[in-house]
C-alpha cells in the first residue's frame, strides 16, 4: 500500500507571502532521479512534492540493515534551511510512539538540506474513518491516542500549530501517528514570523488573527478534527442520541472562541473522550439526571435487564401472596359467618321450645327440629344465603338423629336456595 505523504509537505493549504513565492518557484526544484544516494540512503521514487521540498521513498544503502524511510529534501534557501533545522531539532527531541521518528539528516552534494524519517504505510485519519465508515467509538479511540501524543509534545514545550487530518496517519495496525512539525514552535523560544500562518478550516481564532500559538491552539485543532471525523456525510457512523449530544459537548468546549474556555490540556480533552467512549457523561456536558440515568442503563444493560426481570418476578409473587391472603380472609369471614348463623339457629331451636321446662322435656327432638325449621325459614325469609346456611345446620341435626330422609330434603332445599 503506498504511503500517504501529504503530511510531509509543509503547510498544506496555507496562506502567507513566503508560501506564495514558493508556489511560483515550485518547478525550479529539481527532482533527484531514482538510485541517487543521499547520505546513507538510496532514492527509490518520489512520494510527493511541494513548493519548498520533495519527499522521496528511500532505502538504507550502507549495508547495515534494511530500512525504508521518507526522505525529505528542501530547496537550498537560507530561510527554508532554518525551518528544516527547527523541525529536525524538534522531532529529534520527541520520542513518543504516536509521533513519527526522525532517523538521520544532513545536506546533499548540492547543499540541499534533508532528513530521513519513519515511513508509515497507512491512511490519513479521516480516510481511515470514512472508507469503510468506522464506528464512532473507533474514531474516538484514534483521537484519544492522538491526544496522548499531543500532550507528550506539550510537556516537552512543543506546540504543533498545524494539527489536521492530513498530518495524522493511521498505520495498517490501526495506530495513529502524528507528523509534520514544519510550523511548530517551542514555547521557550521567542516569537518568530514563520511566513506560513495557518491552514484554513483548522486554524484557531488566535492564529487567524496573527497571534502567537499556544497549547490552546492545538486543543482547538483537535476539536475540529473530532468534528470532521464525526461528520455524518463522510465520517463515522452509528452516533446518535445521548452519545451524539455527549460528543458535541466535547467539540463545543474544545473549539470555544475564547482560549480560556477550552480544555486546559490535551490530557483533559483525552479524559473526556474516554468518558464518552465508556458511556459516561463528559465533563463538558451539562446533563440532566435523566441523561446520567440513560448512560447508566447503557453501561449496565445486562444488569438492568436482570433487575427488571427480578422486579417483575417479585411483583408477581407479591400479587400472588396478597391474593392468597385475601382468599384466606374471605374463607375465614365466611366460616365465621357460617358459625354465627349456626349458633343463632341453635339458640332459636331452644327458644322454640315451650316456655315451660316440663313441656320442653316432654317434646321429642324431631318435633323440636321441625319447629326450629319453621322458625328459621320465617326468620331468614329475606336472606337466602343465611337461610341456606341455617337449613344446612338443621339438616345435619336430622342426620345425627338418624332421619336421613328429612336431612336430604333439607339439604336439597338449602342448595336450591343458595343457587
Amino acid at each position: 500500500m503506498p504511503a500517504d505523504i501529504s503530511f510531509l509537505i509543509p503547510g498544506g493549504a496555507l496562506q502567507g507571502p513566503v508560501f506564495a513565492r514558493l508556489l511560483e518557484e515550485r518547478e525550479k526544484l529539481a527532482t533527484l532521479p531514482p538510485g541517487t544516494v543521499v547520505g546513507n540512503y538510496r532514492i527509490v521514487d518520489v512520494l510527493g512534492r511541494g513548493g519548498a521540498s520533495v519527499v522521496y521513498r528511500a532505502e538504507r544503502n550502507d549495508g547495515t540493515f534494511a530500512q525504508a524511510v521518507a526522505l525529505k529534501v528542501v530547496r537550498p534557501d537560507p530561510r527554508l534551511r532554518d525551518y528544516l533545522k527547527r523541525e529536525r531539532n524538534i522531532l529529534g527531541q520527541l520520542g513518543h510512539p504516536g509521533i513519527a521518528r526522525i532517523f538521520d539528516g544532513g545536506e546533499t552534494k548540492d547543499g540541499e538540506p534533508w532528513y530521513a524519517m519513519e515511513l508509515i504505510n497507512g491512511r490519513r485519519i479521516d480516510l481511515w474513518c470514512a472508507f469503510p465508515r468506522a464506528d464512532w467509538r473507533e474514531c474516538v479511540r484514534l483521537l484519544i491516542a492522538v491526544c496522548e501524543a499531543v500532550q507528550y509534545a506539550h510537556t516537552h514545550l512543543v506546540v504543533h500549530s498545524d494539527l489536521k487530518p492530513s498530518n495524522i496517519v493511521v498505520s495498517t495496525d490501526g495506530f495513529p501517528r502524528l507528523l509534520d512539525f514544519g510550523i511548530s514552535r517551542e514555547l521557550r523560544e521567542p516569537p518568530f514570523d514563520n511566513g506560513i500562518t495557518f491552514t484554513p478550516g483548522f486554524a484557531s481564532p488566535e492564529q487567524m488573527n496573527g497571534e502567537l500559538t499556544t497549547a490552546a491552539s492545538d486543543i482547538y485543532q483537535l476539536g475540529r478534527i473530532l468534528e470532521v471525523l464525526l461528520d455524518p456525510t463522510g465520517g463515522a457512523q452509528g452516533v446518535h442520541g445521548l452519545d451524539e449530544r455527549n460528543l458535541h459537548s466535547v467539540i463545543r468546549r474544545a473549539t470555544a472562541q475564547d482560549p480560556q474556555a477550552r480544555y486546559t490540556s490535551a490530557a483533559g480533552l483525552r479524559a473526556d473522550l474516554v468518558r464518552v467512549r465508556d458511556r459516561y457523561a463528559a465533563s463538558a456536558m451539562r446533563g440532566r439526571w435523566r441523561d446520567h440515568a440513560g448512560f447508566f442503563l447503557r453501561r449496565h444493560a445486562l444488569l438492568a435487564g436482570v433487575l427488571t426481570l427480578s422486579l417483575i418476578v417479585v411483583a408477581g409473587l407479591v400479587a400472588r401472596y396478597l391474593f392468597d391472603i385475601r382468599a384466606e380472609r374471605d374463607r375465614t369471614e365466611q366460616e365465621a359467618h357460617h358459625a354465627l348463623i349456626t349458633n343463632e339457629v341453635l339458640a332459636n331451636m331452644f327458644r322454640s321450645a315451650s316456655p315451660s321446662a316440663e313441656i320442653a322435656s316432654n317434646m321429642k327432638a324431631t318435633d323440636l327440629l321441625e319447629r326450629s325449621v319453621a322458625n328459621t325459614l320465617r326468620r331468614f325469609a329475606d336472606a337466602p344465603q343465611q337461610r341456606a346456611i341455617a337449613v344446612e345446620s338443621l339438616a345435619l341435626a336430622h342426620l345425627d338423629l338418624g332421619d336421613r330422609t328429612k336431612a336430604r330434603e333439607l339439604i336439597d332445599t338449602a342448595q336450591n336456595r343458595r343457587a
